[in-house]
């Protein structure tokens, strides 16, 4: 009878002290980093769940504002319409994580800082970012998404792993939710269709603020270990495997070009079907150009040969292209600003308004005049 008594005790000492820490500690004092939940909605497109909000934290580095708007993207607009093809342009950004941008607040990003560079000369930017997706869901979600607002220009904003994560099935949350190109026995490739998503068991573990704020805020992950060791041990100076987010290796894949061509060649149909323009933008490997600096010399990032792919296939079908590492570099040497954060590696708030100006500048004419 004791044993049991202790027993209940020792649980109900489990049961408060989790409560305490849930409730108050990790609530209250410790704040945990808020996410958003994400929904199939209408189109089949993955997406947040309509009107939500909260702040992203990571570390004590970023604590950003998010805005879930009734489509189920975070923005400053409440709900996106159709253009009525009046006498402004209107402008669509598609992209990931750099698109989404929950590591900025809500009105900071690319899409908001283009707004208001270019003001009353065009409608309006809606952004369709997802984390995660890769060149082949931009397809996708221009595709079955983006295309029902009609916009004039569709910019698209790639990034290093974009590329090998269009051909592989990735190990995400909800890899299967996003769609790949699938090579057929006769060589053509095609879109998947992705699967709908659902919940995973794991799910209720996102809504415990203990967990949010280990594992999303402090990023304590067995991920993270292994990057110490790495460190310690100097593995990356030995061998370079990763730069600008996507492993060396990768880039090297044969299957990369027939790929960015296939889905170069679908946007310039996509001009041609729905009288509008493409602007690709290519990001630059950020961390190749700060050791540039440190140098005092120029060496040529690892995984440069995907923006000369990038600008290859783009010249093939005639769609504007722009590689931001010459743009990066200059202002990193110039001024010494980052150009992301520390703790994350995403573009802050000096970026998107760097991307934004240079997008006012390099294409003003392409934007503003219909």
């Amino acid at each position: 009878m004791r044993i049991v008594k202790s027993g209940i005790l020792f649980l109900s000492s489990i049961i408060v002290l989790f409560l305490v820490l849930e409730l108050i500690i990790f609530n209250i004092i410790l704040l945990p980093s808020d996410l958003p939940r994400l929904a199939t909605k209408n189109s089949g497109v993955l997406k947040f769940e309509p009107e939500q909000g909260g702040y992203y934290r990571i570390k004590d580095e970023i604590d950003a504002e998010f805005r879930i708007n009734k489509n189920g993207w975070n923005s400053t607009y409440t709900e996106y319409v159709a253009n009525q093809k009046g006498e402004l342009n209107s402008i669509a950004i598609v992209g990931d994580s750099y698109v989404e941008a929950l590591q900025v607040d809500y009105n900071k990003s690319l899409a908001t800082r283009l707004k208001e560079e270019l003001r009353h000369r065009i409608e309006v930017v809606y952004r369709f970012g997802l984390s995660g997706a890769p060149l082949s869901h931009y397809l996708y979600m221009i595709e079955h998404e983006v295309l029902q607002f009609q916009p004039d220009i569709i910019i698209v904003n790639l990034v290093h792993n974009d590329f090998h994560e269009s051909l592989t099935l990735g190990s995400g949350t909800y890899a299967s939710s996003l769609s790949r190109l699938v090579e057929h026995s006769d060589g053509t490739l095609s879109l998947s269709e992705p699967v709908t998503y659902h919940k995973k068991p794991s799910w209720f573990l996102k809504r415990s603020n203990i967990f949010r704020y280990f594992w999303v805020r402090q990023k304590i992950r067995p991920t993270s270990l292994k990057s110490v060791w790495q460190k310690l041990f100097e593995f990356e100076d030995r061998q370079i495997m990763y730069a600008a987010n996507v492993k060396v290796s990768a880039t090297k894949d044969q299957s990369i070009p027939r790929a960015v061509d296939f889905i170069f060649q679908r946007f310039k149909q996509l001009e041609t079907d729905h009288g509008l323009k493409f602007i690709l933008i290519m990001d630059a490997d950020r961390g190749n150009i700060v050791k540039n600096v440190e140098r005092g010399s120029f060496q040529k990032s690892e995984v440069s040969s995907l923006g000369e792919i990038v600008s290859i296939y783009a010249d093939k079908y005639d769609l504007n292209h722009y590689d931001l590492t010459e743009l990066f570099e200059q202002d990193y040497r110039e001024n010494k600003i980052p150009l992301n954060f520390h703790n994350d590696g995403h573009w802050n708030e000096y970026a998107h308004r760097l991307v934004a100006k240079m997008l006012a500048t390099e294409f003003y004419d392409l934007l503003t005049v219909k």
